[in-house]
């Protein structure tokens, strides 16, 4: 055994240079092969991430911010039915103060309608903020 050892020696010193190409050879080949290529993460930039990870964390990311997109146009659309039932309510006063204004006196009839309108939109206005809210704990539930 100590002879094998020693011929291994010598065969080292005699081809120094063989040896440290094949023991570099060696070190490439598993960093290579062996190591998987990372990059930073999209979440956590301190965090080095594999291919795979960074698709998941792309589609995690992704979903995220069409949720935010479909609860912002949800909130829109609702602001923009506030401001034309505003308008409308406005129209309807602007039209009884006109037929008061022309008639010279009340109108019980416009008087009742002016007053529905008012109850209705009232109603609905309630109903959408109702809504919004319940819409608002549904998605907090699910993220």
């Amino acid at each position: 055994m100590e002879k094998l050892i020693e011929n291994f020696k010598e065969w080292i010193r005699h081809n120094t240079s063989m040896t440290i190409g094949l023991i570099l050879c060696c070190i490439f080949t598993l960093w290579f092969f062996g190591c998987q290529s990372r990059t930073k993460s999209l979440v956590d930039s301190t965090k080095k991430v594999t291919e795979s990870e960074l698709n998941v964390e792309y589609g995690s990311a992704m979903r995220t911010l069409e949720n935010e997109l479909q609860t912002l146009k949800e909130t829109t659309e609702d602001r923009l039915q506030d401001l034309h039932r505003q308008d409308a309510l406005k129209q309807a006063l602007f039209n009884n103060a006109m037929l008061i204004a022309d008639s010279g006196n009340l109108n019980p009839l416009g008087l009742l309608s002016l007053i529905g309108t008012l109850f209705g939109i009232g109603a609905v206005i309630d109903n959408r903020k109702k809504d919004g809210l319940i819409k608002g704990m549904k998605v907090n539930r699910e993220s």
